[in-house]
């Protein structure tokens, strides 16, 4: 994926590596939600903790 600029924030309704690949479109402060798994901290770690993740569930 390739963004012309980055993003505020990404939805991920899909996880795994779309989740992965989605951190590389947030700008510094961007947030990343993701609703089927839990935030991959590794990757989120990777941009320096200049990105955030949260996870949404629904039941």
């Amino acid at each position: 994926m390739t963004a012309a600029e980055p993003f505020d924030m990404v939805l991920d309704t899909v996880g795994g590596e779309v989740q992965r690949t989605s951190w590389h479109l947030l700008r510094p402060g961007g947030t990343l939600v993701t609703l089927p798994e839990p935030v991959d901290e590794a990757h989120r770690l990777s941009k320096e903790g200049r990105v955030r993740g949260k996870l949404v569930l629904s039941l």
